[in-house]
């Protein structure tokens, strides 16, 4: 059997047992044209959802709190101060950087492995090594040192090749910030 190398989603578990849980709105009834099959004595047959948890692991450069909570309403353009949005989406934000949430690295042991690894490369970086040759090594010294050895025996070109496209990315995403930055300067008129 060959082994996959999708990437590792690690168990929600026990961070949906320590979400917030938001106190149930009320609901206005659902129009009869929107609300599906009716039931043979007439009423209306509401189709239970999952119940929706997002959360988005942060390992950035940038110092982050372990927890944060976003919600879209945030970005949105509000027409006024008393307009109430008719959708919301809060994304609860982990930082995994190495030091940060103790407790939930201490539960999943890959999360745990993976903050070492990122914080390896950034170690080799920091020391002046070329990203490429900062992957290589961390992966020798994490293999060495059983951390995430199974998937960097079983997937070490797709890791590498994975690092180097989003380390492209960041890089070229952080140019082409710059570019604008200098285009919007030079379309500011002199004096203000």
């Amino acid at each position: 059997e060959k082994a996959s190398c999708q990437p590792y989603s690690p168990p929600l578990s026990d961070i949906r047992k320590n979400a917030a849980c938001q106190p149930k709105p009320q609901r206005p009834p659902v129009p009869s044209r929107l609300s599906g099959p009716k039931e043979s004595s007439g009423s209306v047959q509401r189709t239970p959802l999952p119940f929706p948890n997002y959360v988005v692991f942060y390992n950035g450069n940038a110092e982050e709190p372990d927890e944060t909570m976003l919600c879209l309403s945030e970005a949105f353009l509000l027409p006024d101060q008393d307009c109430t949005p008719a959708v919301e989406c809060r994304v609860r934000v982990l930082n995994i950087n190495q030091g940060h949430n103790r407790e939930l690295m201490e539960q999943c042991r890959r999360l745990w492995e993976y903050a070492e690894f990122i914080e390896c490369i950034r170690n080799n970086l920091k020391d002046g090594m070329q990203i490429h040759g900062a992957v290589q090594c961390a992966m020798d010294t994490c293999e060495r040192q059983e951390i995430l050895s199974d998937l960097l025996a079983r997937c070490r070109t797709e890791v590498l090749e994975m690092l180097l496209a989003e380390y492209d990315e960041q890089k070229t995403m952080e140019y082409i910030r710059r570019e604008e930055r200098e285009i919007g300067r030079e379309r500011k008129p002199h004096g203000r």
